[in-house]
């Protein structure tokens, strides 16, 4: 039995049979990057920390709303200890806007050196290759910070348990906090230097037939430090139609209406 505290960590140099079954069982791996990747994630973390401390201008500016699906969020507004900023290309606040180009590397970066790679060789390996260009065409990167302001105490209020409704999400954080549950126990994945955390998301695992399983994670920030994460995920095009490849099998939702009908409190439970 693997161990699932344990990742497996894939080399997109050279990705092996057993590396994939891994990822097929365990639904999240480590995944090495270049050298360049990782400093612009390391800038990012930068300009981030820069950013969620500026306590005055973050208060003047606006929550998401369900229209809205860039920009600044305070989540504890949703009593969870969490301040997030989504950009998929749209206009950028001081002093992220400053990195402007980082973040749109780093998306796309993450996106064709280690996305399509492993969704390439999923849909290889699974007999449906032909499908993959489909998909490809029709998916884009989203760039995600994540903030939990430091606590001296335990918070009352963490980032429940639930999954992403993406193809995949790409994780980037130098701090621990990060927990996936796998084979009845919740295990803690933490950060390793040159590596990004690859989680499957709910809608791979809808297009491959569940061959390919989305994993619950949460996240339980340290206590007396903050602890910022950049994450790009992965997304089909909002009204691209759903197929279970796998099976040949058409959805009858696009992303839109899937997402929809399963989020519960925004997020996805099940």
């Amino acid at each position: 039995m693997n161990d699932f505290t344990t990742p497996v960590t894939i080399s997109l140099n050279e990705i092996s049979t057993q590396q994939i079954n891994s990822l097929k069982q365990n639904g999240y791996c480590y995944v090495k990057i270049n050298q360049e990747a990782e400093l612009n994630l390391i800038r990012l973390l930068e300009v981030g920390h820069r950013f969620f401390n500026q306590t005055e201008n973050l208060k003047l500016l606006s929550a998401f709303t369900d229209e809205k699906s860039e920009g600044f969020q305070n989540c504890e507004e949703k009593n969870m200890v969490l301040q997030r900023y989504a950009y998929r290309g749209g206009p950028l606040t001081e002093p992220l806007l400053i990195e402007q180009s980082t973040m749109d590397n780093v998306k796309e970066q993450l996106k064709s050196q280690v996305a399509s790679v492993l969704i390439k060789k999923i849909f290889d390996q699974g007999g449906i290759s032909k499908y993959c260009p489909e998909v490809l065409n029709n998916c884009s990167p989203t760039l995600v910070y994540n903030f939990y302001k430091y606590s001296l105490s335990e918070p009352k209020n963490k980032l429940v348990a639930h999954k992403d409704i993406t193809l995949l999400t790409m994780i980037f954080s130098s701090e621990p906090g990060l927990e996936v549950y796998n084979n009845g126990m919740w295990h803690s994945i933490v950060p390793k230097s040159g590596h990004i955390v690859l989680i499957i998301g709910k809608i791979l695992e809808v297009i491959t037939g569940g061959e390919y399983s989305s994993v619950l994670h949460r996240v339980s920030p340290p206590l007396c430090r903050d602890r910022l994460s950049v994450s790009v995920y992965l997304k089909l095009e909002p009204h691209f139609s759903l197929v279970d490849y796998k099976n040949n099998k058409y959805i009858n939702q696009n992303q839109n209406e899937y997402i929809k009908e399963n989020l519960q409190d925004g997020l996805l439970r099940e």
